[in-house]
């Protein structure tokens, strides 16, 4: 008996999605969700502001500082968690005859996104700040609180 397993995979459009960010260039940002990595955030769909770093080849935001300072650069490094609104699902027909090499090139299915929304971008941008020493105690006492469990 022959088995397989079938799996779907197309977002609908303006759906958030949790992404790593898998390679960064002056195109914009290609990230991957383990199982597709077709996924691309043009430049002009990245924040407003964005400016891509030739020297390292990395897209950084710049955030401007409330109190004069110059803008705070928040770097878009490969392999960060982002979260992105699907723009467009592109589909294209790829004849059986194509080598492998131009497989590779002319991709059958690609998901174009936007990370030009507030809430959208790195993760840890809209996570919430860690203050003082309160929050460390009370992680650590969550901790004790399992061992404790444990050894119940």
């Amino acid at each position: 008996m022959l088995q397989f397993r079938f799996v779907v995979f197309r977002p609908f459009v303006d759906e958030v999605i949790e992404a790593k960010i898998l390679s960064c260039n002056t195109e914009g940002l290609t990230l991957s969700l383990t199982f597709f990595e077709d996924i691309l955030i043009p430049s002009h769909r990245l924040p407003q502001r964005s400016v891509y770093e030739e020297e390292e080849q990395v897209w950084y935001w710049e955030y401007p500082s409330e109190d004069g300072q110059p803008p705070a650069k928040l770097y878009m490094d490969p392999g960060k968690v982002v979260r992105f609104r699907v723009v467009e699902n592109i589909f294209r027909d790829v004849d059986p005859d194509t080598s492998e090499d131009e497989k590779k090139k002319e991709k059958s299915y690609e998901i174009i996104g936007s990370m030009s929304e507030t809430g959208l971008g790195c993760v840890v941008w809209w996570a919430p700040t860690e203050e003082g020493d309160d929050e460390d105690e009370e992680e650590g006492d969550g901790e004790e609180e399992a061992e404790d469990e444990e050894e119940a």
